[in-house]
């Protein structure tokens, strides 16, 4: 049997500071700021500093508290936490933070659960008080919140039922972080394989012969003629429309886009092949990523198709080591940017051919157990969601 009930009836919201640590002072506690809650759900402990420098201004919480953003976009994007470890098992913390501190008759582990999913949220984003860009949760929207409960006239078996509920939950959230860690760790073999066979792109100390970036590759801005760009007769057809962000969110690959052109679109742009080195020029400078499909791109783009010389992939990884200098020489006016002449002039080492083609497959044997490694973290990622769902309507 199972029961759902306000978040009040079972937790306290908001507690005070005890009037114990304004007695002292110089006591060490844990400060927590909005950026020491991870989006994983984990609370980083920050550093020790004394009761008289926290007591005003900050939130207070303690061990078995439950921390949540009131703030957007904090809240959703998940920023909450089960708090444990802190100094002396107290701590301050950001003021945009709720903390809710369970009953006798609630888990501090079940309770996080039941707040740190996407239902949580949505009910919090629905309730937001406020102007934009500083809308909040407020108090009486978390205290209204229900919850299950399990056996509710039994709390020994209650609590007992939770503590077991947030066990499974616990075990199919470490998996899925093991997951999560292990593609993280993927995603650093392709730059640790460049430097170890080519060494810094910037300072090349291997001494590889340098060539202008156009003696060993053709490159050109995309094109989006036709003003005002969002006449809507050109989008919706067939033709992939690549836009910075997407490149910027590719992880070396564009396999995704958000938005298509259509005849007319294509008409006055360009499509440009699959293979295609995309790279940003304005606002984000430098992204880049490998077309997987024919596709166009606006003037805010760069394409580069690699000559008889380099790679695609040599060339986006000698990109991915140069884009924070590029970046930090790139002029300002309204926004950063550069053009298709500093492309051009940019001086890329060109190492022996034999050597690019062997850094590519491995690249591509990576790329292929990073898409095997995906599939499995979306598994366990649907699993963990799946089981938090179920434990929220009571059937786990």
């Amino acid at each position: 049997m199972t029961a759902t009930v306000p978040i009040a009836k079972v937790a306290r919201l908001n507690p005070p500071t005890p009037r114990e640590l304004f007695d002292h002072p110089e006591r060490e506690v844990s400060f927590v700021p909005m950026a020491r809650v991870g989006e994983d759900g984990r609370l980083h402990n920050g550093e020790a500093r004394t009761v008289g420098e926290l007591a005003q201004g900050y939130t207070y919480f303690a061990n078995g508290d439950v921390i949540v953003a009131k703030i957007t976009p904090c809240l959703q994007n998940g920023k909450a936490a089960y708090v444990e470890g802190l100094k002396g098992g107290h701590g301050f913390g950001s003021t945009e933070f709720h903390v809710i501190r369970p009953g006798h008759t609630l888990d501090g582990r079940y309770l996080f659960y039941m707040i740190w999913n996407p239902t949580f949220r949505h009910f919090g984003e629905q309730r937001f008080t406020g102007s934009a860009g500083q809308k909040r949760m407020p108090a009486s929207a978390v205290a209204e919140f229900e919850i299950p409960i399990p056996y509710p006239d039994d709390p020994k078996r209650s609590l007992a039922e939770q503590k077991r509920i947030a066990a499974i939950l616990d075990k199919a959230d470490a998996i899925r972080r093991r997951r999560h860690e292990a593609a993280r760790l993927t995603d650093h073999l392709i730059p640790s394989l460049f430097y170890d066979m080519f060494g810094d792109p910037v300072t090349n100390p291997k001494g590889w012969q340098t060539e202008n970036l156009d003696q060993v590759a053709q490159l050109d801005r995309g094109r989006s003629r036709h003003r005002p760009r969002d006449w809507p007769p050109l989008y919706g057809g067939p033709y992939p429309l690549i836009q910075t962000g997407d490149i910027a969110n590719c992880n070396g690959v564009i396999r995704e886009f958000t938005q298509t052109y259509s005849e007319e679109g294509l008409a006055q742009s360009k499509l440009w092949p699959k293979g295609t080195l995309c790279i940003t020029i304005a606002a984000n400078i430098g992204m880049t990523g490998i077309l997987a499909f024919d596709a166009c791109f606006p003037d805010s783009v760069v394409g580069l198709v690699a000559g008889k010389r380099v790679t695609i992939e040599y060339v986006r990884e000698w990109f991915v080591g140069i884009q924070k200098n590029l970046d930090q020489s790139a002029p300002q006016v309204a926004q950063k940017n550069i053009n298709l002449a500093i492309l051009n002039a940019l001086q890329i080492p060109v190492p022996p051919k034999h050597l690019q083609e062997r850094f590519t497959r491995i690249v591509g044997e990576v790329r292929e157990s990073q898409g095997h490694a995906l599939a499995v973290r979306q598994v366990t990622d649907d699993l963990f969601n799946s089981l938090v769902h179920r434990a929220f309507r009571g059937e786990l």
